[in-house]
């Protein structure tokens, strides 16, 4: 079809949160359209819309009680707006798809990975025979890129790596051949080779069925090669919206040239820090695997090894990041030196203690000692509990302050830091806040602690929070001399914020060093791709 026909537009979208403080804008006289077979890109700081313009596109803004939703989004000259709930299940996940963010968080717990999809297909087509709809989910398992389909269909979401179940997320997207995918930050948590790949494999379904994208994402790099068009969201409004040709104007107002400058800015090396002899953490000879199984005892299981013979020692005031691919290990290990599940075999040594997962659950101390930021920000939160009482919670239980008055300045100070309006964001919910919000106050709960060691993410920030953050972070590590372990898949995130690394790789330690000497000399093949990786996406 001709790509000038609009397939989407809208016209003055306005959202307003109706709070107990007032009605607070969440986006202002959006407009825009899209065209049948086009890709657009949509960019902004954490917190600027790009999330809630999605969320209203698939009609899942929210109870109209709070959320008020104004102007027109017309889908084939249909207004979306004005759909009733039983109008939209006729649309939503076979008209118009949507990629989410967080595929942990967007998938059931509860349900094996092959169901899920095969509940996506049924959904909308109730008459099919349910052979056939697992025959379907297979087959969208091996186009997704997934091969060892009898593994993955039986698995369950916590089984899978990240880059496993945004393929399957993916493959429940475009299980019913939608005019629209959404993809909202789809390779934030992903390396870039597991992203690339991602992003190849939406390309190939986008010239195989013609669909219509919307990408959502910080990165600027990615959004110049992939779409046709881009707009700019700051603040709820459209900040700039141009064709995707070099962009290169003088017509831009002094944000967006900022935006896009420090977007592609690269990072320097940290500066070397004085460390201490003594040693905080040692890791010894750690092994994990995980088997697969299902229901029968005659079925075969499936024995998945996560970690082998993993030894790192962390010194007092060092920052250690764990860098590798999607899969490779860097999260289990993170689980187990944080206690949440234990080793195989092998042993954890804290301040010279063997600490275990028993340990860490009967030790109020340990726990607040060793710190975990999990990946995924969404669910480490109490979806029931608003932030303030989050960050209340903590400050409570481990007896951070002593009044009232105490508690409101820790958290005044903590939100002043993390560059967080409290006004606005105190009283909000887990899932009234954007990725980049939410991964902020993960990071600052944290950082409420002073914990001696702390494993942490910054993937869901933009470049702006990014190195803000790097800067609190470094700052507040000289001035209370707590060690951390990064654990990441970027190499220039590393490369900022830490002293030395270790290279994961199929769940073996490849290097480990000096982040300078690692990064200006590497000696395996593997770490040599991640350094040196980007979006090769021919």
């Amino acid at each position: 079809m001709s790509r000038d026909i609009h397939l989407l537009k809208i016209k003055n979208l306005n959202i307003r949160y109706n709070s107990s403080e007032g009605v607070i804008p969440i986006l202002n006289n959006i407009s825009f359209s899209v065209s049948k077979g086009q890709t657009l890109g949509i960019t902004g700081a954490s917190g600027s819309g790009k999330s809630m313009t999605a969320l209203s596109l698939m009609g899942l803004t929210g109870s109209l009680n709070k959320i008020e939703v104004t102007g027109e989004i017309l889908f084939e000259d249909h207004d979306l707006i004005k759909l009733t709930d039983k109008a939209w299940t006729k649309i939503r996940g076979k008209r118009i798809s949507m990629i989410f963010q967080q595929p942990q968080a967007a998938l059931n717990p509860l349900m094996k990975c092959g169901n899920q999809i095969t509940e996506a297909i049924c959904t909308h087509d109730p008459e099919m025979d349910k052979k056939v709809a697992k025959i379907k989910t297979n087959e969208l398992l091996k186009q997704v890129g997934l091969q060892d389909t009898k593994r993955i269909y039986n698995a369950y979401p916590h089984e899978l790596s990240g880059g496993q179940l945004q393929r399957i997320v993916i493959a429940i997207a475009i299980s019913n051949e939608p005019d629209i995918i959404i993809a909202d930050e789809p390779t934030s948590s992903l390396d870039a080779g597991t992203a690339a790949d991602i992003i190849k494999l939406l390309k190939k379904i986008q010239l195989q069925t013609q669909n219509t994208f919307i990408f959502i994402t910080h990165d600027i790099l990615l959004l110049r090669q992939i779409t046709d068009q881009i707009i700019l969201i700051k603040d709820g409004a459209i900040e700039a919206e141009f064709v995707n040709n070099g962009f290169v104007s003088s017509d831009f107002s002094d944000y967006t040239k900022e935006y896009f400058e420090l977007s592609l800015a690269k990072k320097e090396f940290r500066n070397s820090v004085p460390l201490e002899n003594s040693i905080l953490l040692e890791v010894n000879d750690v092994s994990k695997s995980y088997e697969t199984s299902t229901f029968f005892s005659l079925s075969p299981v499936f024995k998945h090894h996560v970690l082998q013979d993993i030894q790192l020692k962390l010194k007092k005031g060092s920052m250690l990041g764990v860098l590798g691919a999607s899969g490779s290990g860097k999260t289990t290990l993170g689980k187990i030196i944080t206690g949440i599940t234990d080793p195989d075999k092998g042993m954890i040594l804290f301040k010279g203690k063997a600490i275990s997962k028993l340990k860490f659950s009967a030790d109020k101390v340990l726990r607040k000692n060793i710190q975990l930021i999990f990946q995924d920000s969404y669910s480490s939160f109490n979806p029931k509990q608003t932030i303030g009482q989050i960050l209340n919670e903590v400050i409570s239980f481990y007896t951070l302050a002593n009044s009232l008055s105490e508690r409101d300045k820790i958290i005044d100070d903590l939100m002043t830091q993390l560059m967080l309006d409290k006004n606005t964001i105190l009283h909000r919910y887990n899932d009234q806040l954007s990725g980049g919000q939410r991964q902020r106050i993960a990071i600052g709960r944290t950082l409420l602690l002073k914990p001696e060691i702390f494993d942490e993410s910054l993937s869901a920030l933009d470049q702006f929070n990014q190195q803000n953050i790097i800067d609190l972070i470094i700052q507040l590590q000289n001035e209370y001399g707590f060690s951390g372990i990064f654990i990441s898949h970027d190499p220039n995130l590393v490369k900022a914020l830490c002293t030395e690394v270790m290279i994961l790789d199929q769940g073996k330690s490849v290097e480990h060093g000096p982040v300078f000497q690692i990064f200006s000399q590497p000696q395996h093949k593997v770490t040599k791709s991640l350094i040196n990786s980007g979006y090769d996406l021919k």
